[in-house]
C-alpha cells in the first residue's frame, strides 16, 4: 500500500500509529486536488490494519450535500450519531469530513464536545482548503497538517502511475499548469476544454499584433462560454507570454512550459518586442485584479484584449 507525496506528514502519522500515540482528531489543510482525501483514506486504512486503500464499512466519508453552500447543525448531528455507533467489522472507526471549512460556526460548536471527547477508538479527519473559517476551539483540539504541493519528480511519478503510456509533452504541460496539485493535473489531462482554451489563446495572441479592434469582439463568445475557467484562461495567457520572453532572451527549450507548442513560441518571438510582452503581462495582471471585484468577466476580457493591442 503506497501513495505519492506528503512524505513527512504521512510518515509522522504512521509513526504515531505504530507507537500507539495517534491522537483522535486531525485537520488536513491544502488546496483542492492536493491529496487531502487520499492521505486521509491512506491513514484510515493503516489505523484499521487494512493492507490496501479501499472503501470500508468502518471508514465513513461525509461531504457537502449537493446544492448546499455549508454543512449545518443537522449534518453534524448525524456525524455525531455515527461517531457513537460501534465499529462494524474492526475495533476502530474513522470519520472523514470533506469541505470542513464549510461547517457553520453553530455546527462547529455543536461538534466541539465530540472533538474534545470522541468515543473510544473513533478517529476524525477534517479536510479543509483553508483554516480561517475554523473556530480556534476546534483547531486547538486537533492535530493540524498543512499539505504542500508535490515536487516535479513526484508529479511525474504520480501521472505515470495514473496514466500508463502518457505522452511526455502532454504530461509536462499538465505538470507546469498544475503547480504541484495532482488533482489539478488530472483535470487538465482529462478536460478537453483546457486544450481548446490553449489553442484559442495562441490564436488570439497571433491576432493581437494586427491591432484590429474588432478582434476582441470576435472572442466575446469564447470568453463568455468559459467564464467559469477565467483563472485558467489568465494562467494560459501568462505562461505563453512568459515562454515567448524566455525563448527570446535565452533560447532554452527546456525552460518552455508550452513545450508542445514550441513552433508557435518561436514564431511569436519574432512578432513581439520585449517591451510589448512586458506590457501585455501587466495588462493580464490588472485584469486578474479586476476580476476579483466580481465584474462582468466577458467585458473584463474584451477590455484586456483591447489594452494588450494598445501597449
Amino acid at each position: 500500500m503506497s501513495m505519492i507525496g506528503h512524505e513527512n506528514i504521512k510518515n509522522s502519522l504512521i509513526e504515531a500509529i505504530n507507537n500507539n500515540k495517534f491522537t483522535h482528531a486531525h485537520i488536513l489543510v491544502g488546496e483542492k486536488g492536493i491529496g487531502k482525501s487520499v492521505l486521509a483514506k491512506f491513514i484510515a486504512s493503516r489505523l484499521l490494519g487494512i493492507d490496501e486503500v479501499r472503501e470500508h464499512v468502518d471508514i465513513i466519508n461525509w461531504s457537502l450535500d449537493k446544492g448546499k453552500a455549508s454543512i449545518g447543525v443537522n449534518t453534524i448531528r448525524s456525524i455525531i450519531e455515527e461517531c457513537n455507533k460501534k465499529p462494524f467489522e474492526r475495533d476502530r472507526k474513522v470519520i472523514i469530513i470533506d469541505n470542513g471549512d464549510k461547517i457553520t460556526f453553530q455546527a462547529q460548536n455543536a461538534f466541539l464536545k465530540t472533538i474534545e471527547e470522541p468515543p473510544a477508538n473513533v478517529y476524525i479527519f477534517i479536510l479543509c482548503e483553508e483554516l480561517e473559517s475554523m473556530l480556534d476551539t476546534i483547531k486547538s483540539r486537533c492535530g493540524i497538517h498543512k499539505l504542500k504541493p508535490l515536487s516535479k519528480e513526484e508529479m511525474i511519478l504520480f501521472l505515470k502511475n495514473r496514466y500508463t503510456g502518457i505522452e511526455e509533452n502532454k504530461m509536462l504541460v499538465a505538470i507546469s499548469f498544475a503547480k504541484g496539485i495532482p488533482g489539478k493535473a488530472e483535470s487538465l489531462i482529462e478536460n478537453e476544454d483546457f486544450s481548446l482554451i490553449r489553442n484559442t489563446i495562441f490564436e488570439l495572441i497571433y491576432k493581437i499584433k494586427d491591432k484590429d479592434y474588432e478582434t476582441s469582439l470576435l472572442y466575446e463568445k469564447f470568453f463568455n462560454d468559459y467564464k467559469n475557467m477565467e483563472e485558467d484562461i489568465l494562467d494560459v495567457i501568462i505562461t505563453i507570454i512568459r515562454d515567448i520572453i524566455i525563448y527570446k532572451e535565452v533560447g532554452d527549450e527546456e525552460l518552455i512550459i508550452n513545450i508542445d507548442k514550441l513552433s508557435d513560441i518561436k514564431d511569436l518571438v519574432n512578432i513581439f518586442s520585449l517591451s510589448k510582452l512586458n506590457g501585455m503581462i501587466k495588462v493580464v495582471d490588472d485584469t486578474r485584479k479586476t476580476l476579483k471585484n466580481n465584474v462582468n468577466s466577458s467585458l473584463a476580457f474584451i477590455t484586456m484584449v483591447l489594452r494588450m493591442q494598445e501597449v
